[in-house]
């Protein structure tokens, strides 16, 4: 386990270009479920959605945010 601090950068570092990934990348189908305009509209509830690495559609009192 690595410590979260700067003073670690290199060794994390180190660990990143020169050990060997036993799973770099995943052996099974990542599931996708496609999200339409109607889809969304038709949540009823608050609900958080996320899009891709790191963006997330919030539906919060019927309004739609956009985190990118």
């Amino acid at each position: 386990m690595y410590k979260t601090e700067l003073s670690s950068l290199w060794k994390i570092t180190k660990a990143y270009l020169t050990d060997d990934r036993e799973s770099a990348v995943p052996d099974f189908p990542i599931p996708v479920i496609p999200v339409t305009r109607d889809t969304l509209l038709s949540l009823d509830h608050d609900a958080i959605i996320r899009l891709g690495h790191s963006s997330l559609l919030l539906k919060i009192d019927g309004e739609f945010i956009l985190s990118i």
